[in-house]
């Protein structure tokens, strides 16, 4: 404290001295007499400057810096590792990749107590609590990556400093209620939109992993068939069918890589998983019981929690998943506690884990989505934008991302920042795709005013609908809001064929309905207006119904925040 209140007092005389630089400088243009002043002043000015710029330069942390190198659990130099630096306090973090020989360094750091950990494909090492002073301006952390963080005393007090810097989410689960009427933010028609991107977020697999997924699978099933005895190949065919929620195969083929090698605790946690998959609670509590006493607890506390949420105990299954990620702050495992959170409803909560997250992991697209879900789901339509968008940037080529995007466009209440030039790139990536051209066109239709708009804006949002239509004659959607541009323009009689279109593309569109009533009362058609408002109150009431036993079927967590604590919005 006392060393930066010096610092400010050398700043703050600097600044004088500059100051009065400037004017005598001014003196001396304006009278010739300040020239006897100026001269007499000028060495002392000279001075302080000088005395000035080494401290300023000091302040600033010029040639201060931290480095190292980052290395596998083998001792092998890892090139590009994502090195993280952040300060005691700080909400922000630098992040720095190691080049071709491991090595990392951060310059121009300022004075102060660091926490430095790495990351690579799922493996993270320890974090290493660096202090950078005047003194010691060059400090040295070497980081070394390893799957199964270590539970030794050491490796928990990194953890617990490692989180006290990431400024832990400080709240109480104390149990459930049901969730029938609890309503939400918006109308009733943007709750139901935002439930359904939780869900299509919170099970986001990016395309590119998708669409590899046949050739990888072939691979790995020639090379497990090859070499039935080896670990490695039976393992990775293993992860392949857990990852793709294929957990009978999975559970076969890690089972046999269990039998190989029964000391690997990560097989064993991804064997559990799998087990629990199958419905085999009995052996994956047992895999549990085997890894808490072999030291990886935080993959047993996981483990414990996805059999609580499978058992119906999501209050045990959250307190489970929050241990998992305090032992060990991984992707996966903060995203099955944010995911737990979100779920559940407690919405607030769910934010502070997936930002804590995103700040940990800011590459990882899976966290940003679910971010960007959980911001949609607590009305904060524009942050959400902007965190789906970034999420859209990590992979340009995913779709279900700018499914996403068009999603909470056409939901919001207003047009979203940021989304319309991301449906564009969608469209420029995808000009064949029905729902692209559809995503853009509802973009522009919000953008023009909706019904209120006007005529070459229908022109544009017409033509979209019409290419989506010649590349999928079934889309539904796209024949509901030609009904609507239709209807824009008085015309009804085209309104109608094309309201009827989309209800043969799909019965139970319940808009369509009511929109096709308008159009037939504005025709003098009333039988036929009232018959489909009957069609569309039925409808509506039907999908209440749905909603609400799906609600019935998902408690809603009871928070308790400490004294003093920051109360969100609910």
């Amino acid at each position: 404290m006392a060393g930066t209140e010096s610092n400010e007092r050398s700043r703050m005389r600097c600044r004088r001295i500059l100051e009065f630089y400037r004017a005598m400088n001014e003196v001396l243009k304006s009278n010739a007499k300040g020239l006897a002043v100026w001269c007499g002043v000028f060495a002392l000015v000279l001075a302080a400057i000088a005395v000035c710029a080494p401290a300023h330069a000091t302040q600033n942390g010029h040639g201060a810096q931290i480095y190292g190198s980052v290395k596998s659990s083998k001792g092998d130099a890892v090139a590009g590792a994502m090195v993280r630096l952040q300060a005691r306090g700080a909400a922000q973090a630098s992040e720095h990749s190691t080049d071709a020989q491991g090595k990392y360094a951060f310059a121009n750091v300022e004075p102060g107590i660091y926490v430095v950990s790495a990351e690579k494909g799922g493996q993270h090492s320890k974090a290493v609590t660096v202090t950078l002073s005047g003194k010691s301006p060059q400090q040295r952390a070497d980081l070394v990556l390893d799957a199964e963080t270590s539970l030794s005393s050491d490796s928990k007090a990194n953890s617990a400093q490692s989180m006290e810097f990431s400024d832990t989410p400080q709240f109480k689960i104390a149990g459930v209620t049901d969730w029938t009427a609890a309503g939400g933010h918006g109308s009733d028609a943007v709750l139901r939109a935002s439930e359904a991107i939780t869900r299509q977020a919170l099970s986001y697999k990016p395309e590119d992993r998708a669409q590899s997924d046949a050739a990888e699978e072939a691979s790995l099933r020639a090379a497990a068939r090859k070499a039935p005895d080896n670990f490695d190949a039976q393992r990775k065919l293993g992860q392949f069918y857990l990852r793709s929620a294929q957990f009978a195969q999975a559970a076969d083929t890690l089972k046999a890589a269990y039998r190989i090698h029964p000391e690997d605790k990560e097989n064993e946690a991804d064997l559990a998983r799998a087990c629990l998959g199958v419905g085999d609670v009995d052996e994956a509590r047992t895999h549990a019981n085997h890894l808490m006493s072999e030291g990886s607890q935080a993959d047993a506390h996981r483990i414990e929690g996805e059999i609580a949420e499978q058992q119906g105990d999501p209050v045990r299954a959250v307190a489970e998943f929050q241990k998992a990620v305090e032992l060990k702050p991984s992707e996966e495992n903060y995203f099955a506690w944010g995911s737990e959170l979100l779920v559940h409803r407690a919405i607030w909560q769910a934010k502070s884990v997936f930002e804590q997250a995103t700040g940990l992991y800011p590459h990882s697209a899976r966290l940003m989505t679910a971010l960007g879900a959980t911001l949609f789901a607590g009305a904060l339509y524009d942050d959400a934008a902007y965190k789906l968008c970034s999420a859209s940037d990590m992979n340009p080529n995913d779709v279900e991302s700018y499914d996403l995007l068009g999603k909470i466009e056409i939901a919001s209440p207003n047009p979203l920042p940021c989304v319309r030039t991301r449906l564009d790139r969608y469209l420029k990536v995808r000009p064949q795709s029905a729902m692209a051209n559809y995503y853009v066109a509802m973009a522009i239709w919000k953008a023009g005013g909706g019904q209120a708009a006007k005529e070459p804006t229908l022109a544009q949002v017409q033509a979209l609908l019409e290419h989506a239509l010649s590349l999928d004659d079934s889309c539904a959607e796209c024949w509901l809001q030609l009904g609507n541009i239709a209807s824009a323009r008085h015309d009804y009689p085209t309104a109608v064929a094309d309201y009827q279109k989309a209800i043969s593309r799909d019965a139970k569109m319940s808009d369509a309905h009511y929109r096709l009533a308008v159009a037939y009362d504005r025709l003098g058609r009333r039988d036929d207006a009232r018959a489909q408002f009957a069609l569309h109150d039925e409808l509506a009431k039907e999908s209440a119904a749905e909603v609400q036993q799906q609600r019935l079927q998902i408690k809603q967590f009871i928070v308790e925040l400490p004294k003093n604590g920051d109360q969100q919005p609910r």
